[in-house]
């Protein structure tokens, strides 16, 4: 059975699912849409638009400090197939409690300095050995310089899980560490030019299956690279045209998927 799913998850790398090409040369995102402020296919957030969210959206405040707590309730339901193993499948009913709490500081009129941690509990009846704790937590600045200028820059640490489905079958923790950083032209009716830049180091492990995780360590564990150049256009009050034009380079770190750098 491990042979097995050893093979198919090659077989399937190399047909080209997970990485299109070994560049991305050239990733172009045109949107004519209507775009909410919270979109989160939004990469960047203008300066003047999120101090405006922060002010408006303050739920408390202790001293200089805006807070803003959130919880809910997700893919609470159902699963036929926890491992999507169709010899054996096991099922089990399973759902996510996640929360949020956001701390921002506005100084003066100039900077804005922030924190958000998203603690997320992921329950499974039977499978017990499902259950866990996961976690992001991510400092951010943004800067505005002489009015029009923003420079930003963002910390993310994150422990994510994934569901087993037809093409990533390998139920393993997803851990990323990563820097963020861009600057930015912003004019006062938040239409804005800029470039970005983000290092990503992505580690896989599965305390729960050991050996399945290390076969994917092996095959994923990998360092990116980015940089993107972005436009957006305010047409209106709440919709956006954007451009996103970026690369990304992927270093795999383990011997046996160098085959892929």
């Amino acid at each position: 059975m491990t042979g097995m799913r050893e093979e198919n998850i090659i077989d399937w790398m190399k047909r080209g699912n997970f990485f299109w090409i070994r560049w991305v040369a050239c990733l172009l995102l045109v949107s004519f849409v209507i775009i909410k402020k919270d979109l989160k296919g939004q990469y960047y957030f203008s300066f003047r638009g999120e101090k405006e969210e922060i002010v408006k959206n303050t739920r408390f405040k202790i001293g200089p400090f805006r807070i803003f707590p959130r919880i809910w309730l997700s893919d609470v339901g159902y699963d036929g197939n926890v491992y999507y193993d169709n010899e054996s499948p096991v099922s089990d009913y399973t759902g996510k409690i996640s929360g949020e709490l956001k701390i921002a500081l506005l100084v003066r009129n100039f900077l804005i300095i922030s924190v958000k941690e998203s603690p997320v509990y992921v329950h499974y009846i039977k499978e017990k050995p499902e259950r866990r704790w996961l976690n992001s937590i991510s400092p951010e600045f943004k800067m505005l310089l002489f009015r029009y200028f923003v420079i930003q820059g963002k910390y993310i640490n994150s422990i994510r899980r994934y569901r087993a489905t037809s093409e990533f079958f390998y139920r393993a923790d997803e851990f990323r560490r990563g820097y963020e950083g861009g600057i930015f032209f912003e004019t006062p009716r938040k239409t804005f030019i800029g470039v970005s830049a983000k290092v990503d180091k992505i580690f896989y492990r599965d305390e729960t299956f050991p050996l399945w995780g290390d076969l994917i360590s092996k095959e994923l564990d990998r360092e990116e690279k980015s940089l993107f150049g972005e436009f957006y256009y305010r047409i209106f009050s709440q919709s956006q045209l954007f451009f996103k034009v970026g690369r990304v380079n992927y270093r795999f770190l383990h011997s046996m998927a160098e085959w892929k750098n």
